[in-house]
């Protein structure tokens, strides 16, 4: 959320896929600048698939490092 708060004018696009702990929905989220939505996928997770987080960001003058810092913080 400090991401957008900060920086949602050089946000161009972000989107990726998560895994949550607990839950065997597939959720993703897209944006452009302010406005992102995050759901689950209705067809989740397919038997055997390897559940992984992926993010992507697109924009200028974003800080790599802190986008890595703060994902990994997020891991359970």
């Amino acid at each position: 959320m400090h991401l957008i708060q900060t920086k949602a004018a050089d946000l161009y696009r972000c989107k990726g896929v998560i895994a949550l702990q607990g839950s065997d929905e597939k959720h993703v989220f897209h944006g452009v600048h302010e406005q992102i939505a995050f759901a689950p996928v209705d067809e989740g997770w397919a038997e055997g698939e390897k559940r992984v987080c992926k993010l992507v960001f697109i924009g200028r003058n974003l800080d790599k490092p802190a986008l890595d810092k703060a994902a990994q913080a997020c891991k359970a």
